[in-house]
């Protein structure tokens, strides 16, 4: 996404514009008063999928900022390369463990960066796939990014280690069974391309 600002002027009468409501609109946008437009995909009915919500510029803020649940989004570049298809494998079995556990009370949510973007993420290092955890503590969403440790050995442990840091979590023997049946789905793939 180029460095481009959008702003909606959404809330400005088109019948009476003239100058004067031209340049308040954009002495509005210099005080911050109006929050920019995102980049965004169209909306779309809610798409849930494998218990991962798909999150769309113009719904960012309602289904992360917004979000009483802590949350943690994967976000893609939507090109299905190895490291991306081996992330959002892994990121989905996590979902599926812990999605229901009213106890962990987080929302697993995923976006296409090149369909979209995310407010105050910095989008154009070319460091995907990549996720962040936003944290609902004392009414305030923090942002702390998961960092692999080599995204081609990444592992649903790693991201449990990384959830039970930051959360305070007890991970789940469900995972340790999943790891167990990714390595062996993973051994097993690798024995028929030989």
């Amino acid at each position: 996404i180029a460095n481009i600002k959008l702003y909606s002027m959404r809330h400005v009468n088109m019948k009476k514009i003239n100058i004067d409501t031209i340049q308040n609109f954009i002495e509005d946008i210099k005080a911050g008063k109006i929050k920019r437009d995102l980049y965004s995909e169209l909306p779309s009915e809610s798409k849930v999928i494998n218990g991962m919500k798909y999150v769309i510029g113009r719904t960012y803020d309602q289904d992360v900022i917004n979000e009483k649940k802590n949350v943690f989004l994967a976000m893609i570049e939507g090109n299905s390369n190895e490291d991306e298809t081996n992330f959002m494998n892994i990121f989905e079995n996590l979902t599926k463990i812990y999605q229901k556990d009213e106890e962990k009370k987080i929302k697993f949510n995923f976006m296409d960066i090149n369909k979209n973007e995310p407010r105050d993420i910095d989008v154009n290092d070319n460091d995907f796939p990549r996720a962040y955890l936003f944290t609902n503590a004392l009414d305030k969403k923090e942002m702390i990014r998961f960092i692999p440790k080599n995204m081609s050995e990444l592992t649903i442990k790693e991201f449990e280690n990384f959830l039970s840091e930051k959360l305070n979590w007890n991970i789940s023997k469900k995972s340790e069974r999943e790891e167990t049946k990714n390595k062996k789905n993973k051994e097993d793939k690798k024995n028929e391309d030989l």
